[in-house]
């Protein structure tokens, strides 16, 4: 068997058993269909690769490196926010998913990251608008990355939350980019639906033909942000990446509890998790009393924690797009 190519290597890397290690050795080499090196150029660009390579443990070069393609994921994509933060104070975790190339980061970063939201543009062919709610902090940057890629090729709008104002700025934000000609669909898991529900309610008549809900509860009562750290522990294992009790207290605090006189003219699709006991206090079928269209609940595939984990994310999606596919424009 005769290769097609030989290169050359400085160093072999090795894992921490002393063993080649393949994932970095792919990640040294160039691929026959890489595109042309585009050299690091300003000092923000280098501090961004500075921080690629010690998080992911390789060689970054490359105005184009991504980080996710280079072996990111969620804990390691913390880790780089957590540093980044502390000289770019407004850095989102949705920015930081919706711009993982070393140079496209480094531009967000110098405009200044204040914009909470991020845009994913469909193809022409796309007939529905769809805004994405933020579940709880840190969890919701990855869950809106994978939503994101799952729904390609509809017009997606995914909000970051901010504390201050953030459902007076939703609203705002809806309203100047709804389309006349395309339809409008509101998506949120868990405390995103909640958002989506207040958000449409002071739409009034412009507000979206369809809120799917991916298990969001109406809450009787809100618990604390010790409260709930507790129920997640008390009721499910290994979840990672949870939120600081700060800023839990914040998202509770803005959260829409769901309760209230007011209706909206969307339908509503409940998407169910498969636990069997919703803690005290919490309902789902309340929300059909929350509009005047359609209530419709669906099961879903895992827990509630499980249902946008990759494994169970794409059922799930599935039929949310269902519903999407079914929208047209009014």
């Amino acid at each position: 068997m005769v290769p097609d190519r030989l290169l050359a290597v400085t160093e072999i890397p090795l894992n921490r058993h002393g063993k080649l290690d393949l994932v970095r050795l792919q990640y040294t080499l160039p691929s026959a269909d890489q595109p042309p090196h585009d050299p690091l150029n300003t000092e923000c660009e280098f501090l961004i690769a500075d921080l690629f390579a010690e998080i992911l443990g390789i060689s970054v070069t490359s105005r184009t490196a991504d980080f996710f393609e280079m072996g990111g994921n969620s804990l390691k994509a913390l880790r780089l926010l957590t540093q980044l933060r502390e000289t770019f104070s407004d850095l989102t975790p949705a920015l930081l998913y919706a711009h993982s190339r070393v140079g496209e980061l480094a531009n967000i970063l110098k405009q200044g990251s204040r914009t909470f939201y991020s845009v994913y543009p469909g193809t022409d062919c796309s007939t529905v608008d769809i805004f994405l709610f933020p579940s709880i902090d840190s969890l919701y940057a990855p869950v809106n990355s994978r939503i994101a890629k799952a729904l390609t090729g509809h017009h997606l709008v995914c909000f970051d939350f901010s504390a201050e104002g953030f459902i007076d700025r939703c609203t705002a934000v809806v309203k100047a980019r709804q389309h006349h000609d395309r339809a409008t669909l509101f998506l949120g898991y868990s405390g995103g639906g909640n958002f989506a529900w207040e958000v449409a309610s002071r739409l009034g008549e412009q507000a979206p033909q369809a809120l799917v809900m991916l298990d969001s509860w109406v809450m009787a009562e809100k618990p604390s942000a010790e409260e709930y750290l507790r129920w997640i522990g008390q009721h499910y294992a290994n979840i990672d990446g949870l939120p600081d009790q700060t800023a839990l207290h914040a998202y509770i605090e803005a959260l829409p509890s769901g309760l209230g006189e007011e209706t909206i003219p969307s339908r509503i699709v409940l998407i169910s998790s498969a636990d069997h006991e919703p803690p005290d206090g919490i309902m789902h079928r309340h929300w059909g009393g929350k509009t005047r269209g359609e209530f419709t609940v669906v099961p879903g595939v895992g827990n509630h924690f499980e249902m946008c984990r990759p494994e169970f994310l794409d059922n799930n999606i599935h039929l949310a797009r269902r519903i999407i596919d079914g929208l047209s424009p009014t």
